[in-house]
């Protein structure tokens, strides 16, 4: 029997440290600022945001046998996110991901060590595939292996939406792109998977109608500060919104796509999505922590209200 509003997440966890300088970064040269350590990973980050909109969430990933490990497991059943589908490495670190950030918020760098994600094998998942296919979505994101992301993307039977994370791990959906229903990947991991530049509205538009080709039914296109471009074949555009006083960029994207599948999941249209996902966003944005603690149904729908959105068509 088929669970209703249970989501699988299938990614990484880690263990997020984020520095702030007080004052624009001086490369090669030691910064004044302040750091905090969290738990955090795309895969971590989503399960959280949809578990604060209500969602049932089972989270399949791989953590290490050490203090890191434990307080993410502790994380998720903390916010009531099933954790029995998450292995754990005996002989391996739990993933970690140290952000230097400008005093605006803006990231400046990062470096991420995931390899143990790579544990994560086809041969785990196809345990539970079965299981998978009896709830009411499924999110993967590229932190783990193409292995991994291939055999969902060819076994999975529910709806399943993909965040490419970033340049690099962009190609490991390469190949399997046109099995995902939703996809947002930023600009850059766009055009890897397309093949094209995009620096105009009809490259939006021309990426937007590859992707559709393909098979994929939702396009969300991140262009950072100029907002998301949406696409569902029959109506496009861009979420439009008042400033934001930005605190931290990191976790706004997965806040994004976990807003989007909620309201996916809610028969919201691909225009409500947009602006769901533009709007848990903002709250995001204004939060020093990966999940604002401050994301929910309600407040979204405030945000919606109350920051005058609007949809711009392209």
């Amino acid at each position: 029997m088929k669970s209703e509003n249970q989501i699988f997440v299938v990614g990484g966890a880690s263990v997020d440290i984020q520095a702030c300088a007080n004052e624009a970064i001086r490369a090669n040269d030691s910064n004044p600022g302040k750091y905090a350590v969290s738990c955090g990973g795309v895969g971590r980050n989503v399960a959280v945001n949809l578990s604060l909109l209500k969602m049932d969430v089972k989270m399949m990933c791989i953590v290490g046998n050490d203090s890191g490990g434990k307080n993410i497991i502790s994380d998720f059943e903390k916010h009531g996110i099933d954790t029995s589908l998450i292995s754990i490495a005996k002989d391996e670190d739990t993933a970690s991901y140290i952000s230097l950030h400008e005093p605006n918020g803006e990231m400046y760098a990062a470096v991420s060590s995931m390899e143990i994600n790579n544990r994560l094998t086809p041969e785990i998942v196809s345990a539970k595939i079965e299981e998978i296919n009896q709830s009411s979505a499924c999110f993967i994101e590229t932190n783990v292996s193409a292995d991994v992301i291939r055999f969902v993307a060819e076994n999975c039977k529910v709806k399943l939406f993909l965040d490419t994370v970033s340049e690099h791990k962009t190609r490991r959906a390469a190949d399997c792109t046109g099995r995902f229903y939703c996809i947002k990947p930023n600009r850059q991991e766009a055009e890897i998977l397309c093949g094209f530049v995009i620096k105009s509205k009809y490259d939006l538009l021309k990426a937007a109608d590859f992707f559709h080709g393909k098979g994929v039914s939702n396009v969300f296109i991140s262009m950072g500060k100029d907002g998301v471009f949406f696409s569902d074949a029959k109506q496009n555009g861009i979420p439009e919104f008042c400033d934001v006083n930005v605190k931290n960029v990191t976790g706004a994207g997965d806040a994004f796509i976990a807003a989007v599948i909620y309201a996916d999941l809610s028969g919201a249209s691909i225009d409500d999505q947009a602006l769901y996902g533009t709007a848990a966003s903002v709250i995001a944005l204004g939060s020093e922590e990966s999940v604002s603690s401050n994301i929910s149904v309600e407040n979204i729908l405030d945000v919606m209200k109350n920051k005058n959105m609007n949809l711009k068509r392209i």
